[in-house]
């Protein structure tokens, strides 16, 4: 079976709680835009995802905000499969 974008967002997010757009781009092979795509893919097959936008600086030194993807803490202990528990 192949492994989506989508799956190996999930794994990291099931694994490490959070992903940025950095991050997917160097270690998983994810751009920005296509990344925010996955993210409501995922919210839309039920996954609980919060989205927050952190200061960073460009390659100008100019203020831009980068969005950073989460599960929520209380969550993460109840994982089932693809879908959180009740």
């Amino acid at each position: 079976m192949k492994t989506t974008q989508a799956d190996r967002v999930l794994k990291h997010l099931k694994e490490h709680g959070s992903i940025d757009c950095n991050y997917a781009y160097q270690f998983l092979g994810i751009k920005h835009n296509s990344l925010a795509r996955v993210i409501y893919d995922l919210r839309q097959r039920g996954i609980k995802i919060i989205t927050k936008d952190r200061p960073a600086k460009n390659i100008f030194g100019e203020d831009i905000y980068i969005s950073w993807y989460e599960l929520p803490d209380e969550d993460k202990l109840k994982r089932e499969g693809d879908t959180f528990a009740n």
